[in-house]
C-alpha cells in the first residue's frame, strides 16, 4: 500500500511495482491517465484568494509561506507556521509537466487510482 498526500497523490499514482496492491490518496491529486499535475491544478478557474504561483530562477514552485500556513498549519502558532513553512519541498516545474500514464494492471479509462481488474 502506498499513501500519498497532496502532490503526493500524482507521485504514488506512477507507481509500476506489482508489490503495490492499493493506492490511498488523502486529500490528494489524482491525474486521470494522460493528465499533468498542471492540468490537475488548472481544471477549473482557481479560488480567488488561492495564490499565484511561479516557479522560482531555480525552475521550483514554493508555495508562499503566508498560503503555507492557511493551506497546512492553520491550528498551529506561528513560530511554527514559519518553520513548517520554511521546511516545505517545493515541485518542479517538469515534475508538474509530467504526464500520468496510468499502472500496469489498472483499467485504461482512467487514472491509477481505478481499481485493478481482478479478471
Amino acid at each position: 500500500m502506498l499513501v500519498g498526500h497532496a502532490y503526493a497523490g500524482a507521485v504514488i499514482a506512477a507507481t509500476r511495482s506489482e508489490k503495490v496492491r492499493s493506492l490511498v490518496y488523502v486529500a490528494a491529486l489524482a491525474p486521470d491517465e494522460g493528465e499533468t499535475v498542471a492540468d490537475v491544478f488548472y481544471r477549473a478557474e482557481p479560488h480567488p484568494l488561492a495564490p499565484k504561483l511561479a516557479p522560482d530562477s531555480h525552475g521550483l514552485i514554493w508555495l508562499p509561506h503566508d498560503a503555507f500556513a492557511a493551506a497546512f498549519a492553520q491550528h498551529a502558532s506561528a513560530e511554527e507556521q514559519g518553520l513548517l513553512a520554511a521546511v516545505q519541498r517545493p515541485i518542479a516545474v517538469p515534475a508538474s509537466a509530467s504526464r500520468s500514464n496510468g499502472r500496469s494492471g489498472r483499467t485504461g479509462r482512467a487514472g491509477s487510482w481505478w481499481p485493478r481488474r481482478t479478471a
